[in-house]
Protein backbone atom coordinates (compact mmCIF):
# COMPACT_ATOMS: atom_id res chain seq x y z
CA UNK A 1 0.00 0.00 0.00
CA UNK A 2 1.46 3.31 -0.99
CA UNK A 3 1.07 6.61 0.60
CA UNK A 4 2.26 9.81 -1.39
CA UNK A 5 2.61 13.50 -0.86
CA UNK A 6 3.99 16.70 -2.29
CA UNK A 7 4.41 19.91 -0.90
CA UNK A 8 6.49 23.52 -1.46
CA UNK A 9 8.19 25.14 1.09
CA UNK A 10 9.33 28.30 1.16
CA UNK A 11 13.24 27.30 2.82
CA UNK A 12 15.86 26.21 0.96
CA UNK A 13 16.88 22.86 -0.30
CA UNK A 14 19.46 22.62 1.99
CA UNK A 15 17.84 23.73 5.12
CA UNK A 16 14.85 21.50 4.37
CA UNK A 17 16.99 18.19 3.99
CA UNK A 18 18.47 18.62 7.50
CA UNK A 19 15.14 18.95 8.77
CA UNK A 20 14.47 15.73 6.68
CA UNK A 21 17.54 14.08 7.46
CA UNK A 22 19.33 15.01 11.14
CA UNK A 23 17.47 12.30 13.97
CA UNK A 24 17.40 16.07 16.60
CA UNK A 25 14.91 17.71 13.93
CA UNK A 26 12.88 14.98 13.10
CA UNK A 27 11.79 14.91 16.66
CA UNK A 28 10.80 18.53 16.02
CA UNK A 29 7.69 17.43 13.20
CA UNK A 30 7.45 14.00 13.60
CA UNK A 31 4.89 13.63 16.25
CA UNK A 32 5.06 10.18 17.56
CA UNK A 33 9.11 9.97 17.22
CA UNK A 34 10.43 10.11 20.68
CA UNK A 35 13.99 9.55 18.89
CA UNK A 36 16.20 8.79 15.87
CA UNK A 37 19.66 6.31 17.41
CA UNK A 38 21.72 6.19 14.31
CA UNK A 39 24.47 3.09 14.48
CA UNK A 40 26.99 4.38 12.23
CA UNK A 41 29.59 1.74 13.78
CA UNK A 42 26.91 -1.07 12.28
CA UNK A 43 26.77 0.24 8.63
CA UNK A 44 26.93 -2.66 6.03
CA UNK A 45 26.40 -2.84 2.56
CA UNK A 46 22.51 -2.56 3.30
CA UNK A 47 22.95 0.70 4.81
CA UNK A 48 22.80 2.80 7.95
CA UNK A 49 20.79 1.25 10.64
CA UNK A 50 19.02 3.45 13.40
CA UNK A 51 16.82 2.60 16.13
CA UNK A 52 13.86 4.73 15.60
CA UNK A 53 11.53 4.99 19.38
CA UNK A 54 8.13 5.81 18.98
CA UNK A 55 5.14 6.71 21.09
CA UNK A 56 2.41 4.52 20.97
CA UNK A 57 -0.45 4.75 23.09
CA UNK A 58 1.06 5.00 26.96
CA UNK A 59 4.35 3.26 26.05
CA UNK A 60 7.79 3.72 23.68
CA UNK A 61 8.29 1.25 21.01
CA UNK A 62 11.69 0.67 19.41
CA UNK A 63 11.43 0.57 15.37
CA UNK A 64 14.50 -1.05 13.78
CA UNK A 65 15.80 0.94 10.94
CA UNK A 66 18.27 1.24 8.01
CA UNK A 67 19.30 4.04 6.20
CA UNK A 68 19.17 2.72 2.62
CA UNK A 69 20.67 6.11 0.23
CA UNK A 70 21.42 9.54 0.88
CA UNK A 71 22.26 11.95 -1.64
CA UNK A 72 22.17 15.30 0.02
CA UNK A 73 20.56 17.60 -0.43
CA UNK A 74 18.22 15.27 -3.14
CA UNK A 75 16.81 12.29 -1.86
CA UNK A 76 16.70 10.27 1.41
CA UNK A 77 15.22 7.11 1.52
CA UNK A 78 14.94 4.76 4.84
CA UNK A 79 13.75 1.33 5.59
CA UNK A 80 11.38 1.07 9.19
CA UNK A 81 9.79 -2.17 10.64
CA UNK A 82 9.24 -5.31 12.52
CA UNK A 83 8.03 -8.83 12.04
CA UNK A 84 4.54 -7.14 11.64
CA UNK A 85 5.12 -4.44 8.86
CA UNK A 86 7.48 -2.61 7.30
CA UNK A 87 7.59 1.04 5.64
CA UNK A 88 10.10 2.03 2.71
CA UNK A 89 10.24 5.82 2.97
CA UNK A 90 11.76 8.08 0.11
CA UNK A 91 11.67 11.49 0.43
CA UNK A 92 13.07 13.59 -3.04
CA UNK A 93 13.64 17.15 -3.00
CA UNK A 94 13.85 19.75 -5.65
CA UNK A 95 14.73 23.33 -5.48
CA UNK A 96 12.06 25.02 -7.41
CA UNK A 97 13.23 28.51 -6.79
CA UNK A 98 15.76 30.55 -4.82
CA UNK A 99 14.16 29.30 -1.43
CA UNK A 100 11.63 26.99 -2.18
CA UNK A 101 12.28 23.86 -2.46
CA UNK A 102 9.26 20.86 -3.22
CA UNK A 103 9.38 17.79 -1.25
CA UNK A 104 7.85 14.73 -3.63
CA UNK A 105 7.21 12.32 -0.30
CA UNK A 106 6.11 8.06 -1.02
CA UNK A 107 5.67 5.66 1.71
CA UNK A 108 5.21 1.80 0.71
CA UNK A 109 3.99 0.49 3.82
CA UNK A 110 3.87 -3.81 3.64
CA UNK A 111 2.86 -6.42 5.86
CA UNK A 112 2.22 -9.77 5.37
CA UNK A 113 -0.56 -10.57 8.15
CA UNK A 114 -4.13 -10.03 6.92
CA UNK A 115 -5.98 -7.96 10.02
CA UNK A 116 -2.95 -5.58 9.39
CA UNK A 117 -4.06 -5.29 5.84
CA UNK A 118 -8.10 -5.01 6.52
CA UNK A 119 -6.80 -2.77 9.64
CA UNK A 120 -4.91 -0.62 7.04
CA UNK A 121 -7.77 0.07 4.52
CA UNK A 122 -9.78 1.01 6.91
CA UNK A 123 -7.46 4.02 8.30
CA UNK A 124 -6.12 5.03 5.58
CA UNK A 125 -7.67 8.28 5.65
CA UNK A 126 -6.72 8.76 9.24
CA UNK A 127 -3.02 7.68 8.31
CA UNK A 128 -2.98 10.67 5.73
CA UNK A 129 -4.44 13.22 7.48
CA UNK A 130 -1.43 12.70 10.46
CA UNK A 131 0.55 12.33 7.35
CA UNK A 132 -0.84 15.99 6.12
CA UNK A 133 -0.71 17.26 9.37
CA UNK A 134 3.11 16.45 10.14
CA UNK A 135 4.18 18.09 6.39
CA UNK A 136 2.53 20.89 7.71
CA UNK A 137 4.23 21.27 11.13
CA UNK A 138 7.50 20.77 9.08
CA UNK A 139 6.32 23.66 6.55
CA UNK A 140 5.69 25.58 9.73
CA UNK A 141 8.76 24.96 11.43
CA UNK A 142 11.35 25.17 8.47
CA UNK A 143 9.64 28.02 7.29
CA UNK A 144 10.10 30.05 10.33
CA UNK A 145 13.53 28.86 11.64
CA UNK A 146 16.56 30.93 11.45
CA UNK A 147 18.77 28.02 10.60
Amino acid sequence: MKITYSLELNADINKVFSYIEEPSKQKLWLKDVVDMIPHPDKKDEKGEPFTMKMKQGNKIVDYAGRTIAVEKPKFLHVYVGDSKFSMEIKYYLKKMAENITKIDYECEVSSNALIFKIIYAIFTPFTKSIMRKQFDALKKLVEKSKQ
